[in-house]
């Protein structure tokens, strides 16, 4: 609608002559005034609402700041004091750092996520070539190479895993989303199995294992078995745990982070002091990050998992966390679903003696014993 002061044609004042006086202007409000209420009762408290969310505070500026103005104001607000000052230069410089160490994990998770993506194409069989030719690629790459998940003091040597990469990147799942409904524990002694069922003590273990020290159970019978004979361990009763949800557990399962719980290369090795694995770094990791424990894939059972329970960072003893993802009560410590006989133990501790004398001999008597068991073998066909 044209202003008062311009009547047109269809306007009501558009006949009246010019020298009828014109209406009085009403003033302009104040510049920070209140807004005037809308009509009606919600109107109404909306608008107290706003005059008491605005009560003793400055009036919002109008207009756009002045550049340089508006940047001290927001370098006085976060630097405060000098000490201040001071705290968030090493802030900032730590989180340049931080930059520096996420954006390969996050290229990396990227490519992770591709692979996925074209494992379930070839699943379904709608894979093309070219995309055939990438997963192949991609795989091997991630799979070969994990340094960018693990972060490096200023020598080059592995310290540890980021909290971004353990949270953002391997991230947690209970054991019932690892697939570990039952956990399975095969203990080596009745001396073993009478300690665990007494109370668990995640620090018994051997502190320089895969996973660190801690409290292992399997996904499964086959799982427990073949871990403990790849340490020419005998086998004693098997402990069976109903597992609960009531912990998380760094997930370190995926296919392309194998070589994360993979035994290091001889040269990673004589860079990193000559540690064997990263159990330590994987189980200081999980602790901050206050998961009960790790999982990873067995290195032993093909599609087999491992879990590892952890005690509490403030107390090395605590049973608290196995307690928890085991459902252990003073009533419940365990089930043993299986006992071993003399006899089963005879036969197991045979296999492990000869399966230990062939991976000890040298690779040339090793390839002697292979051909003459060949030749053998043909000898006994020829003859029938």
């Amino acid at each position: 609608m044209p202003p008062p002061d311009r009547p047109s044609a269809t306007h009501p004042s558009a006949s009246a002559p010019h020298s009828a006086p014109r209406p009085a202007e009403r003033p302009l409000a104040p510049t920070h005034a209140a807004p005037r209420a809308p009509s009606g009762s919600v109107g109404m408290q909306n608008a107290l609402r706003m005059q008491t969310t605005y009560a003793g505070r400055a009036a919002p500026q109008r207009g756009r700041a002045n550049g340089r103005q508006r940047a001290e104001t927001l370098s006085k607000q976060d630097s405060g004091t000098s000490s201040d000052k001071e705290l968030h230069r090493v802030n900032s410089t730590g989180f340049l750092s931080d930059i520096g160490h996420v954006a390969p994990v996050m290229q990396r998770k990227g490519q992770r996520n591709r692979v996925d993506t074209l494992q379930d194409k070839s699943r379904d069989l709608s894979i093309s070539h070219a995309e055939l030719k990438e997963l192949a690629a991609t795989r091997h790459a991630l799979t070969n190479d994990v340094d960018a998940l693990m972060t490096h003091g200023s020598d080059g040597k592995e310290i540890g895993i980021h909290p971004w990469t353990a949270r953002n990147y391997f991230g947690s799942k209970t054991a019932g989303e690892l697939g570990v409904t039952t956990g399975i524990h095969t203990t080596t002694s009745a001396v073993n199995a009478g300690y665990i069922q007494a109370g668990i003590n995640p620090h018994m273990s051997d502190p320089k294992g895969r996973l660190g020290a801690a409290f292992y159970v399997a996904n499964s019978r086959q799982t427990s078995r073949e871990e403990i004979s790849h340490h020419n361990a005998p086998i004693h009763d098997e402990l069976s745990y109903q597992t609960t949800d009531r912990g998380k557990f760094l997930d370190l399962t995926h296919p392309v982070d194998r070589k994360v719980v993979a035994n290091r290369s001889e040269a990673e090795q004589k860079r990193d002091g000559g540690r064997a694995n990263r159990g330590d770094l994987i189980r200081e990791a999980t602790m901050d990050a206050h998961m009960a424990g790790a999982a990873a894939p067995s290195m032993r059972n093909p599609g087999g998992t491992n879990l590892a329970i952890y005690a509490e960072k403030h107390d090395e003893k605590s049973p608290v966390n196995a307690n928890k993802v085991l459902g252990v009560t003073s009533g419940h410590r365990g089930t043993i679903t299986n006992s071993w006989s003399e006899q089963d133990r005879d036969t197991d501790k045979a296999k492990r003696t000869a399966a230990h004398e062939t991976a000890s001999q040298p690779p040339r008597k090793k390839m002697h014993a292979v051909l003459h068991e060949l030749a053998k073998n043909h000898n006994k066909g020829s003859t029938r």
